[in-house]
């Protein structure tokens, strides 16, 4: 696996984490992971659907940046040099 993907890899778990907890935790909860920024619970929702749709930027980014064929050609390069006995 590229180093790239780990990172892309993060930071997606990381913002699919904070888009579900400001869409869906309960308002004290939203408010700590915000800092403390005086925001209501509808604008923290906006917020967690915004830091989704951003996620969805981020992984259709790395899928474009992929050259076709790459990740399969390493799993078939491993698979082939160690031929199972017959």
């Amino acid at each position: 696996m590229r180093k790239i993907t780990f990172l892309v890899a993060i930071a997606v778990a990381v913002l699919w984490w904070l888009a579900s907890t400001l869409i869906a935790a309960p308002t004290n909860i939203q408010s700590m992971v915000t800092g403390g920024m005086t925001l209501t619970s509808q604008k923290d929702q906006a917020l967690g659907i915004v830091l989704f749709l951003i996620s969805i930027v981020v992984i259709t980014g790395w899928a474009l940046s992929v050259p076709e064929g790459e990740e399969t050609e390493t799993v078939i390069s491993t698979t082939s040099a160690n031929p199972t006995p017959s």
